[in-house]
C-alpha cells in the first residue's frame, strides 16, 4: 500500500508492506501538494499535484519522480504566471511516460468562471512532450478506455455539470460529453468496468437540493447513462472507485 500527504511546506509519501515500510519526507522553499500518484513496474513512484511560487499564492501543475524508496530522483513544474495549475489526475502511457491532468484557475479562491482544464504529456525522463488546454473545464479523473484515455471532471457554465471526455493517446477528442445541465454535478473518480463500460464516481446536487449527495453512475462506451445511483448526506460526495471482482465499491467523503 502506498499513499501521500502534504503537510506545508512538505510532501511525505509513504508505504507499508509485509516486509517493508518507509517514510520520504520532500522538502521545498514553496508548499506543495500530491493529488494523483502511480508506481512503475521497477518500483519508481511518480506524484502528481501542485508546488506554490514563492511569496504568491499561485502555483504550478508538479510533477515529481523518486526511487522505489521516496528519495527524489527528478521534478518537473508546468505554469503561466498568471495562471494557478494543479493535477489531480496521473497516468502512465505504458513505455511513452506520463499524463497530468487538472486545471488552471485565475482567481485566488477558485470561485470565478474562468477555468481550464490541462493535459500535459511528459516523456519518462520528464521531459514534457505535447500538451492540451480544453477552455471552460477542470479534469479530476482520468483513465486508459478503449485504447484512449477518458477524463472526467466538471464544466463550470455556471454551476459545476459533471463532464466526460474521451480522446486519443496524442489528445486528439474523439467525444465529450456534459451529464445535468441543469443540475450541479462533478466526476472525481474513474474506473473501466468492461472494454464497453465504465463507472464514475463524484457528487450530485439537484437545483431544489440544499446537500450534495454521492453519485455513481455506470456508462456505455459514448458517456450514456446505464445505471445510475445517488446517496445522500451524510454522504458528501464519492471521491475513489474500485472494481474487483464484477463488484463496484466507492470511498466516500462528507
Amino acid at each position: 500500500m502506498i499513499w501521500r500527504r502534504w503537510l506545508q511546506p512538505t510532501m511525505i509519501l509513504c508505504a507499508a508492506a509485509a516486509a517493508q515500510a518507509w517514510v520520504s519526507i520532500i522538502p521545498r522553499e514553496g508548499d506543495q501538494r500530491a493529488n494523483a500518484l502511480v508506481r512503475s513496474p521497477d518500483g519508481s513512484l511518480t506524484a502528481a499535484g501542485r508546488e506554490t511560487r514563492p511569496g504568491t499564492w499561485r502555483g504550478d501543475l508538479l510533477l515529481i519522480h523518486t526511487d522505489s524508496l521516496g528519495r527524489e530522483l527528478w521534478r518537473r513544474t508546468v505554469g503561466t504566471k498568471r495562471g494557478d495549475e494543479e493535477a489531480y489526475a496521473l497516468l502512465a502511457l505504458d513505455d511513452a511516460g506520463y499524463l497530468a491532468a487538472g486545471g488552471r484557475y485565475r482567481d485566488k479562491w477558485r470561485v470565478k468562471d474562468s477555468v481550464t482544464g490541462l493535459i500535459q504529456a511528459f516523456s519518462l525522463g520528464g521531459e514534457a512532450t505535447w500538451s492540451r488546454e480544453i477552455p471552460g473545464v477542470v479534469i479530476r479523473a482520468a483513465i486508459r478506455f478503449q485504447g484512449g484515455i477518458l477524463l472526467g471532471g466538471y464544466r463550470r457554465a455556471p454551476t459545476h455539470n459533471g463532464w466526460l471526455c474521451l480522446m486519443d493517446t496524442q489528445g486528439v477528442t474523439r467525444w465529450t460529453r456534459d451529464l445535468y445541465p441543469a443540475d450541479s454535478s462533478r466526476v472525481d473518480a474513474l474506473a473501466a468496468l468492461s472494454d464497453s463500460t465504465f463507472v464514475l464516481a463524484g457528487q450530485w446536487k439537484g437545483a431544489a437540493d440544499q446537500h450534495c449527495a454521492g453519485w455513481c453512475v455506470v456508462a456505455d462506451a459514448a458517456g450514456g447513462i446505464l445505471h445510475e445511483n445517488r446517496c445522500g448526506s451524510p454522504v458528501g460526495f464519492f471521491r475513489a472507485v474500485v472494481i474487483q471482482g464484477g463488484s463496484i465499491t466507492v470511498q466516500a467523503a462528507s
